[in-house]
C-alpha cells in the first residue's frame, strides 16, 4: 500500500448542508442501504446517536471512503453532528475498509457480568 502521510485527522461538526455538499462531490460509493439510513437518521432525529469512533474518511481525491450513510442520515435528519474526519486517504487503503469482524450485543455490553460463559 502506498502512503503519501498526507492523511490529516480533525474532529467536525457537518451540518446537512455540508453533508449534502461532500456527497455531491462525491464520484464513486457502494450502494446506498436505506435501512442503515433510516436506523442512523431515527437515533439522531431522537437524540440517541452518540459520539461515533469511526472516522468519516475521504480519498486523497475528495471522494467518500467511509461515511456515505451518516452523511445521508445526517440530511435526512436535519441536525448537526460531530465526526472524526480524515483526508487524504490513498485509494489502495480502501481494500482495509469494513472488512473488520462486525461487534454484536454482547460485544458491547455494558458489563462483563452480562456476558454468558
Amino acid at each position: 500500500m502506498t502512503s503519501n502521510m498526507h492523511e490529516t485527522l480533525q474532529v467536525e461538526k457537518i451540518s446537512p448542508k455540508k453533508a449534502q455538499q461532500y456527497l455531491n462531490d462525491n464520484t464513486t460509493n457502494r450502494s446506498l442501504r436505506s435501512g442503515v439510513v433510516d436506523q442512523y437518521t431515527k437515533d439522531m432525529v431522537d437524540g440517541k446517536w452518540t459520539h461515533c469512533v469511526a472516522p468519516i474518511v475521504f480519498y486523497d481525491n475528495g471522494d467518500v471512503a467511509d461515511g456515505q450513510h451518516r452523511l445521508w442520515a445526517i440530511i435526512e435528519s436535519n441536525t448537526t453532528q460531530q465526526f472524526f474526519v480524515m483526508r487524504g486517504l490513498p485509494r489502495d487503503a480502501g481494500l482495509n475498509i469494513d472488512v473488520g469482524l462486525p461487534r454484536t450485543l454482547l460485544d458491547n455490553a455494558a458489563s462483563p457480568a452480562l456476558i454468558p460463559s
